[in-house]
């Protein structure tokens, strides 16, 4: 009898400890959009429809701005993504139009450590001269010194141009 219970006690914990394995490294990561506090978008018979983050929307942890808003040129944008969009101190940010064409590519810089698991915080001036007025986007693209394409990231957020 004692050898049955040292048996059902082992295969116990190995199951417990399976589970905890599981929570711990083994569950895929939850989608979370970051809230988005705006009225912009389309009215239609009482409804607002609101602008999507699209992409790794999960990755961004702030941003002075809403889906939605307008960027003006000269306006300054800082935020927060977390990882590694950064390389160097740097990510890739972008400008494109209403069929998400690359307008315009620019640096943005960390304003904070950017070698961390933590949200790295950033900091760039809008310049908008020569993007089309009207809808568009701001991507946040992280800098991927591999070139590889699976290595790729970036967030999407839908704006209008001033």
């Amino acid at each position: 009898m004692q050898k049955k219970d040292n048996t059902l006690i082992i295969v116990l914990t190995l199951i417990v400890l399976g589970v905890l394995a599981y929570v711990i490294w083994g569950r895929p990561d939850t989608k979370v959009t970051p809230p988005v506090d705006t009225t912009a978008g389309q009215t239609t018979a009482g409804t607002t429809t609101r602008p999507v983050i699209e992409g790794n929307s999960a990755d961004l942890a702030s941003l002075s701005i809403n889906a939605g808003d307008t960027i003006s040129n000269g306006d300054t944008i800082t935020g927060s993504v977390r990882g590694a969009y950064f390389f160097e101190a740097n990510m890739i940010g972008m400008f494109l139009d209403a069929n998400k064409t690359s307008v315009k590519t620019f640096p943005i810089n960390a304003t904070s450590d950017w070698m961390t698991i933590d949200p790295v915080s950033f900091s760039f001036v809008a310049n908008t001269a020569g993007v089309p007025k009207g809808t568009g986007y701001l991507r946040l693209h992280n800098d991927n010194p591999s070139g590889l394409p699976e290595n790729d990231k970036f967030i999407d957020i839908p704006v209008l141009f001033d």
